[in-house]
């Protein structure tokens, strides 16, 4: 078995133990049909994938509760297969909450 197999084969199994179905959203521009563009929402294939905590960043004055101290925000990560169709500013919606892809490493 190679490599990458190998870890394509770990990956698999990695995202099973957990696995979340997500619809991502893309931001396009497509002809207007009159010359121009116009931006529209793609919605791509349902993708299996698994969402996890990654940990909490930072705090923002912004955030500041008075005597209790700060709000500590959380950063989730999202694993994918090595195929998956996920770009940068792809949105989606799991649990009730809203998502934007800030960066995708391959």
């Amino acid at each position: 078995m190679s490599m990458v197999t190998a870890r394509r084969e770990a990956t698999e199994a990695a995202i099973q133990l957990n696995p979340a179905t997500v619809v991502l959203k893309r931001q396009r521009r497509v002809p207007d049909g009159a010359g121009g563009w116009m931006d529209a929402e793609l919605e791509l294939p349902p993708q299996t994938m698994r969402l996890f905590l990654s940990g909490l960043r930072g705090t923002r004055t912004t955030e500041s509760v008075g005597e209790g101290g700060r709000v500590a925000f959380q950063t989730h990560g999202l694993l994918a297969r090595h195929d998956a169709d996920i770009l940068r500013k792809d949105r989606f919606e799991h649990a009730g909450r809203l998502f934007e892809v800030t960066s995708v490493v391959s």
